[in-house]
């Protein structure tokens, strides 16, 4: 089926700027699916301009200030507000401090147009199995905050998403902010992706997280992005290398199964074959950089 792409907006009948997160919540507790919240609008306004979504009803956070913010706490981490830009995200040094792998994937996502709109809270709500985002937040055990009419709730990133696009949100709830936990010493994090081209959405994206002790590995999480309906965790894997720890033959082991957990399609940017492959090469180089970047930090 060919995308139209139309000049203008479809029409909506109604635009709303709340002042807080309390004022947010009651719009959508009342409009429910009538209404889309708008923040960097970078994939929202596409997905309009195509009709592939008509809200009668935009709700623009973007006068909240609270949301607005990269706070870092000693002891918990990070916590990463929903009007974070791409772009703010790319030049923190708290993120560059705690997760690496994050600050890694913000500076190579994208144009520079859309880093300066688009936030990483929406890329993650975005829920596209290739979004650069989440594979380094979901290899750090990441969770998100949760408001809606019912309360709060934190949810593991890795339970957030439900399907291509769809996540655990309901109609009367939002993300207030993505927490991202302090790692414990010894620990590196390293993001590598491959795309037709630089500002194009990634083929295979692969992120890990390892804690070292000598020679014996610790923890590890793999995650990858742009092969299964959903970004993914590699257990398997996972469970090779915390057992092997980090001979060349484990490596290449935990680089091979983490390729077999995948679930790739061939679509207009790759075919089954090179991501599964690609997987497996990324893995195992994301690996040997997180080793010496585990070891020297």
């Amino acid at each position: 089926m060919k995308l139209m792409y139309y000049q203008t907006l479809p029409a909506f009948e109604r635009f709303s700027q709340p002042n807080s997160i309390e004022e947010t919540i009651s719009l959508l507790a009342n409009l429910r699916e009538e209404a889309n919240i708008l923040a960097g609008g970078t994939d929202l306004l596409v997905l309009m301009r195509s009709r592939a979504l008509r809200p009668t009803h935009l709700i623009d956070i973007n006068r909240i200030p609270a949301l607005n913010s990269i706070f870092e706490d000693a002891h918990r981490g990070l916590t990463i507000g929903a009007l974070v830009k791409l772009r703010a995200g790319a030049l923190s040094e708290k993120i560059r401090k705690v997760c690496p792998s994050l600050n890694e994937a913000l500076r190579q996502m994208a144009t520079p147009q859309v880093r300066n709109m688009a936030t990483v809270v929406g890329n993650i709500c975005r829920a596209s199995p290739s979004g650069d985002t989440i594979p380094p937040l979901l290899s750090v055990g990441s969770k998100v905050t949760i408001v809606g009419s019912s309360g709060t709730r934190i949810v593991p990133l890795d339970e957030f998403f439900v399907g291509p696009g769809e996540t655990v949100l309901g109609p009367d709830e939002m993300v207030k902010e993505i927490q991202v936990p302090k790692l414990p010493n010894g620990t590196g994090t390293v993001f590598l992706r491959v795309s037709r081209s630089r500002v194009d959405l990634a083929k295979v994206s692969v992120a890990v997280m390892l804690t070292t002790d000598g020679e014996a590995c610790k923890d590890a999480r793999i995650a990858l992005g742009g092969v299964a309906p959903i970004p993914m965790r590699a257990r398997k894997a996972e469970e090779v290398i915390r057992s092997g720890g980090f001979r060349d033959e484990t490596v290449e082991e935990t680089a091979r199964a983490a390729a077999d957990e995948t679930r790739p399609i061939t679509d207009i940017r790759s075919t089954e074959a090179y991501r599964k492959e690609a997987s497996r090469i990324l893995t195992a180089r994301a690996i040997r950089l997180c080793i010496q970047r585990a070891r020297e930090g």
